[in-house]
């Protein structure tokens, strides 16, 4: 809870960095810092209608707000500032800055903490967040998984989800049953059988925890989850962490390195908006997913989201992927009915791929997999001709996707989505990078 308008303190933590400006009046800004108490730094940010530029608070004064972070370790910045020096973009600004550097933020009636990030364990890990649902995070997390797989780790993922268990679940692929008919069985018993742990379990073949969380607050900290139990059961399964996050929802366990997912289609003014940036401030490398560069416009938006992503971070590597589909069995030959979360402007891409890279003729598209009524429409409408029922792992995929195809005789083959670079080197350098950063930090 934030001070409010008479100026009464809200119990401050022990060491405050307050932001000031210089038009307020220095008299009124030092007995501000004096009623807060603990203060033992100000920031100036701009400002000089009131207040010469050599004025001075009674409490060290800088002008750069990442060397005030670093140099006086604050518990909490305070905003002493507003209109028109402390605007909303700047305030955000600054506020996500704080809390990527484990600090928190208080104005008059409101205060922000940084999301809890503790150490759990001495695994080396690696977090996948992202900035919204269906971003392909799951799809990059197995990359990953895989990838450390192919160097010798024995990678185990700790998957958050809305549908996640009430209890800390591991799906170990060499002993659980993830054949269509085996997670139906598990749809019946009243288990969420599409769950990304059973996802990622899937497709990227290593063990993978299951945890649950619900709602999510403006800097990314689940309001409820069993995640930190979901860390504590990983112990002993692995040697690295996939910590995988729930759509904008940050993973409440500390991270050796950070992967930052963000779908194409986001509004590049979302990295200026609230805490947003903070999410960029937190990573080591963001990958922009469903990028494709056919035509100048889809360019031009790509150009203005990498833009302000650098904005905030103007180091951080940003890889433009692309996803293509890459069926767990074969299917050459078939005639395919196709089930998807994908929006519709893609479907000529899937299509020709599992047409060309995998030798299928796709009959129908179904774009209707996270909409169960729809979808059972389109299956009932689409797949007479289909022998076999290509689905991705969510959503609706087994109670309905892969039950429509067990009841009418035909195939299941679930369906990853596996990331590219549109261009430049492969992606297996820049996963190496993240594997590489996540295990040096824990030697």
């Amino acid at each position: 809870m934030g001070a409010g308008d008479d100026g009464e303190s809200a119990g401050p933590p022990v060491r405050l960095m307050v932001v000031v400006d210089g038009d307020h009046h220095p008299d009124v800004t030092e007995a501000a810092i004096a009623n807060l108490g603990g203060v033992v730094a100000a920031v100036i940010i701009g400002g000089g209608e009131k207040a010469a530029a050599d004025f001075h608070l009674g409490v060290p004064v800088t002008d750069d707000f990442r060397a005030g972070l670093e140099s006086f370790a604050p518990d909490q910045v305070v905003e002493l500032s507003d209109e028109p020096v402390l605007t909303d973009r700047g305030r955000f600004d600054l506020a996500s800055i704080a809390l990527a550097n484990g600090v928190g933020w208080r104005g008059g009636g409101w205060s922000v903490e940084p999301p809890p990030r503790p150490h759990l364990t001495d695994m080396p890990s690696i977090a996948v967040i992202a900035t919204a649902k269906r971003a392909g995070k799951t799809a990059l997390s197995a990359s990953v998984a895989r990838r450390a797989k192919e160097r010798g780790r024995n990678p185990v993922i700790v998957a958050m989800s809305r549908g996640g268990p009430s209890q800390p679940e591991v799906i170990d692929p060499a002993s659980t049953d993830l054949s269509a008919a085996g997670l139906l069985a598990r749809a019946d018993n009243g288990d969420h059988a599409a769950s990304d742990h059973i996802e990622g379990a899937l497709c990227a073949g290593v063990p993978s925890v299951g945890t649950r969380r619900c709602g999510s607050g403006i800097a990314g900290a689940p309001t409820f989850a069993n995640y930190v139990a979901g860390v504590l059961r990983a112990q002993g399964l692995g040697d690295l962490l996939l910590l995988e996050r729930s759509g904008s929802a940050i993973p409440p366990c500390a991270a050796d390195a950070t992967l930052l997912v963000v779908p194409s289609s986001s509004d590049p003014e979302h990295f200026s908006d609230y805490l947003n940036p903070m999410r960029v401030l937190i990573a080591d490398a963001v990958a922009i997913t469903m990028a494709s560069e056919s035509g100048a416009e889809s360019a031009r938006s790509l150009d203005l989201l990498e833009l302000e992503i650098t904005r905030v971070d103007p180091m951080i590597p940003v890889l433009r992927t692309l996803f293509r589909p890459y069926p767990l069995e074969p299917i050459a030959g078939s005639r395919v009915f196709l089930t998807t979360t994908a929006p519709a402007v893609g479907q000529d891409g899937l299509v020709d791929d599992l047409e060309s890279r995998w030798g299928a003729q796709v009959v129908a598209v179904s774009h209707h997999l996270a909409e169960r009524e729809k979808l059972r429409a389109d299956l009932v409408d689409g797949a007479a001709g289909a022998d076999v029922i290509v689905t991705e792992l969510k959503a609706a995929g087994v109670d309905v996707a892969a039950r429509f195809a067990l009841e009418t005789g035909k195939r299941v083959v679930f369906c990853d989505h596996r990331a590219e670079l549109v261009e430049g080197s492969p992606l297996d350098h820049h996963l190496d990078a993240l594997i590489d950063r996540a295990t040096a930090r824990t030697l």
